[in-house]
């Protein structure tokens, strides 16, 4: 009896996965062949069965039932079905919303194209990557350029031997060490002289013209370098340039690659079944995405809120000793090592020690530093205002309209589009029974501001096809939709 009982067990447990194994390799088998007609012998009228026999046999392969649907919808579409790859596919993401690699292929409209057009969500990642790391390479190229030209601001300060010891290795030249090292030999020898050298000796007189000669010289190798620097600085802010519209060329692709996700998202809710009751907000597709700015208005607020912040503590300071050291420790790598030289200093010395002329040039020094801070708050600001009046010129506005129509309330408008009183009201449900459609009135206010009422007939409109009487409506109109008397 507890053999007999235990047999019973067994087979009660065992029969049941031996039937689901079964099922499941009938699936795979169907599956398989289906591929075979399609790939090898290219009879998609047989793969096609074979994909549809795959998902009637569902045995909880759900990968491979979402896939057979998606390749049968592939051949309804070849076979000249499209209805019917539509509806396959709008079946594959109502009943299958956990393969989101596999509905990621959908197409955004099944129907537009002899083939499928599949969108890969990864180049919208990697187009993001590229702007990123294009947006990044743009504001080094801008806290480079600041720094050159502060530095570039520094240097045009000095002359003569004090110029050439400053300037940088990559625009130096060997005239510059050589007439360093002649002005300091004349200039040695003009101080050996003793009492017995007056102002006009002959050999003062000749060293001082050497000197003036030298210095001559090197004011025209000053020239020579500086004209050097400047031409570099322009080449980096041609750069610069370049970086910008090429952030902005991907900021227009990433709107294409987005507008093509959008329309296969949208597909994707048109194969949802919606809720009883549930009513979406009309609204009109927009057909004028319009220009976009490199940054976010998040980043761009958060950027100005930053500079802001400084420039008000760096205003508040005492002194350009304490401005110069503020600036350092936030910009120690866009300041040069004379800089952070020259504000020790300062730093270092009494209050009262600083009103020669060495101090207001210190100072002027400070300013030079502190400008591409509020050069780059001037720029965060003008794209901050052109991205708001671009997203204020998508911005969809609202009309009102009440009264003996199916569903009195806001529409929402996208601008650049043309929508007449007839389309509102067949949007907003359209006319009750009690509507008196030769008296319908659109308040409109005028540019003096005054409010005007004008009378259309959407009668002769809706009844006689009078689209001629049908009135285009303006950004802050009203429709009133009154009540016939009968």
């Amino acid at each position: 009896m507890n053999f007999q009982h235990t047999l019973l067990l067994s087979l009660a447990t065992t029969l049941p996965l031996a039937n689901s194994l079964r099922a499941a390799e009938s699936v795979q088998d169907a599956f398989r062949r289906g591929l075979l007609a399609e790939e090898t012998t290219r009879d998609l009228k047989a793969a096609a069965e074979a994909y549809s026999e795959a998902v009637r046999l569902s045995a909880d392969q759900r990968a491979i039932e979402a896939t057979a649907l998606f390749r049968l919808a592939e051949c309804q579409k070849k076979l000249g079905n499209p209805t019917e790859a539509t509806t396959t596919l709008q079946r594959l993401a109502r009943e299958y919303p956990e393969q989101r690699e596999l509905l990621a292929k959908i197409p955004a409209n099944p129907q537009s194209k002899p083939s499928f057009e599949l969108i890969d969500l990864a180049v919208l990642s990697k187009l993001k990557a590229k702007r990123d790391a294009a947006v990044s390479e743009y504001n080094e190229k801008v806290e480079e350029i600041a720094s050159l030209t502060a530095r570039n601001e520094q240097l045009r300060r000095y002359e003569g031997v004090a110029f050439a010891a400053r300037v940088p290795a990559e625009y130096s030249n060997p005239e510059l060490p050589r007439l360093s090292a002649e002005i300091n030999q004349a200039t040695i020898r003009r101080t050996s002289f003793g009492p017995d050298f007056g102002p006009q000796h002959p050999e003062v007189l000749r060293v001082d013209a050497t000197i003036k000669a030298l210095n001559q010289l090197m004011a025209e190798q000053k020239a020579a370098v500086l004209e050097k620097i400047d031409a570099d600085l322009n080449q980096r802010m041609g750069q610069m340039k370049q970086l910008h519209q090429s952030a902005i060329r991907l900021r227009e692709e990433m709107d294409q690659e987005e507008a093509k996700i959008k329309a296969q998202e949208d597909f994707l809710k048109s194969a949802a079944v919606p809720s009883a009751g549930a009513t979406a907000a009309p609204s009109i597709p927009s057909g004028n995405p319009g220009q976009t700015a490199i940054f976010s208005e998040a980043d761009l607020r958060s950027q100005i809120d930053s500079l802001s912040v400084e420039l008000e503590v760096l205003q508040k300071l005492p002194d350009a000793a304490e401005q110069g050291r503020f600036i350092v420790s936030r910009h120690r790598e866009q300041t040069s090592e004379e800089f952070r030289r020259e504000v020790n200093t300062w730093a270092g010395r009494s209050k009262t020690t600083r009103t020669n002329q060495s101090w207001v040039q210190f100072e002027s020094l400070v300013q030079v530093y502190m400008r591409p801070l509020e050069d780059r708050l001037r720029f965060a600001k003008m794209e901050l205002e052109a991205l708001q009046k671009q997203i204020a010129e998508r911005a969809p506005w609202n009309l009102v309209i009440f009264g003996e129509v199916g569903r009195p309330g806001v529409l929402q408008v996208e601008r650049g589009q043309k929508l007449t009183v007839s389309q509102a009201l067949m949007m907003s449900g359209g006319p009750t029974p009690m509507a008196d459609l030769k008296k319908v009135m659109v308040r409109r206010k005028s540019k003096d501001g005054k409010e005007e009422t004008i009378r259309v007939s959407v009668d002769r409109v809706l009844n006689q096809g009078e689209t001629s009487s049908d009135l285009i409506l303006d950004e802050g109109d009203r429709i009133v939709v009154g009540r016939s008397s009968f």
